[in-house]
C-alpha cells in the first residue's frame, strides 16, 4: 500500500460521516451533526470545563467471519469534541430527528462566574 492509499483509508476519516455546523445567533451557540443510522440511545452529549464532547456508537450488525470484497462504512466508536468555552449548564437542548442532532447552547457571561472574596 503506498502513502496515498494508507491516507485515503477510512481509519484517517473517521470523522467524515461525522459533519457539524456551528453558529452564533445573539446569545447562543447552535450545532448541527450529521449523524445518520444511529439510534438515539448510542449518542451522548457531555459538557464539560468548556469543552462539548458527542460520542455516537455504531454496532456491526454483521459477523467477524464475513469475507469482505470492499468495506466502507465503520462500526465503533465516533467522538467530535468542540470548545464552546462558558454556557449556562441549565439552558442546554439537544433534539436528535431524522439523523440530525441538534444542540442549543445558551452562552454564558464570563463576568457572570468570577465572585469576588472578601479578605478579613
Amino acid at each position: 500500500m503506498n502513502r496515498n492509499e494508507l491516507f485515503n483509508d477510512n481509519f484517517f476519516r473517521r470523522n467524515d460521516l461525522f459533519k457539524a455546523d456551528i453558529y452564533e445567533k445573539d446569545n447562543l451557540y447552535k450545532i448541527i451533526l450529521d449523524l445518520p443510522g444511529f439510534k438515539k440511545e448510542n449518542i451522548s452529549v457531555e459538557y464539560s470545563n468548556g469543552y462539548l464532547n458527542i460520542i455516537a456508537i455504531q454496532d456491526n450488525k454483521i459477523n467477524d467471519d464475513t469475507n469482505f470484497i470492499h468495506r466502507e462504512r465503520f462500526y465503533g466508536e465516533y467522538k467530535r469534541t468542540f470548545y464552546v468555552g462558558c454556557i449556562n449548564e441549565n439552558k442546554v437542548n439537544a433534539k436528535y430527528q431524522d439523523g440530525t442532532l441538534i444542540i442549543d447552547l445558551e452562552k454564558q457571561n464570563e463576568n457572570n462566574r468570577i465572585k469576588q472574596i472578601d479578605i478579613k
